[in-house]
């Protein structure tokens, strides 16, 4: 079995990019390649996914990304585009392979006006990509909240 991560850890743009192979009755071995950047949205993946789509794999992808794409302190907050970019990634690999959607979450709201405008976009986020995963057979969400 090979699982292959791209996401998002926490709000710090952490991708990590890879694979576990794992053996009946062994230790677990690890074949990795480890991308990491502040601020990654799914444009930053989209090509690993595809390099490695190639040779069927990841047998399964593991998606927790969507805070920078949602975000309207420095993006243009979620919208159509972001929603087509994610039906794109978690289309590439091969149908058979298990896809896993990380709802991104946040805090409750404060009294910030910024904040609570990236909470309504992150909810917007949620909600389509709870939708997404109904589109795509093998696939499931995942709630960070």
């Amino acid at each position: 079995m090979r699982v292959f991560l791209s996401g998002i850890l926490l709000m710090m743009g952490f991708v990590f990019v890879g694979t576990l192979t794992y053996t009946a009755n062994a230790p677990a071995a690890a074949d990795r390649v480890v991308s990491a950047h502040m601020g990654w949205a799914v444009p930053n993946v989209q090509g690993t996914v595809n390099d490695y789509s190639i040779y069927r794999w990841p047998q399964k992808l593991v998606v927790a990304m969507g805070l920078n794409d949602a975000g309207v302190f420095f993006a243009d907050g979620w919208n159509a585009d972001d929603l087509s970019r994610f039906r794109t990634l978690i289309n590439t690999p091969h149908a058979n392979a298990c896809v896993a959607l990380v709802l991104p979450g946040h805090a409750p709201t404060g009294s910030s006006s910024w904040f609570n405008a990236w909470a309504t976009e992150i909810d917007q986020a949620r909600a389509d990509l709870v939708q997404l995963a109904t589109e795509r057979p093998h696939t499931i969400t995942i709630d960070w909240q």
